[in-house]
């Protein structure tokens, strides 16, 4: 219970302070300049202050995979991969 109480006012105070927590994974370590690209074009399009955290998965294979809350926008490889296979079976 207090875990979900704390989970809620951190949620409050960030969208009270216009911050937005983000995780960005990718197959590979990102250099530094380019998560400093992805947090400034986020901030641009949403008005908000980013706090951006990176993680390496190797699984994804490529591309990026951003988490901005309970909303995941998927652009890797393996996604893709498997868009790409169930089409095919589908169609099969």
């Amino acid at each position: 219970a207090i875990f979900r109480i704390r989970r809620q006012f951190e949620e409050m105070w960030a969208k009270e302070n216009k911050r937005l927590e983000i995780t960005v994974t990718s197959a590979v370590e990102l250099d530094p300049q380019i998560s400093e690209r992805i947090g400034a074009e986020i901030e641009k399009q949403t008005g908000q202050t980013v706090d951006l955290s990176s993680r390496v998965d190797g699984e994804i294979l490529g591309g990026l995979v951003v988490q901005v809350g309970n909303m995941v926008l998927d652009a890797s490889v393996r996604n893709s991969l498997e868009k790409l296979r169930k089409n095919v079976a589908a169609a099969a």
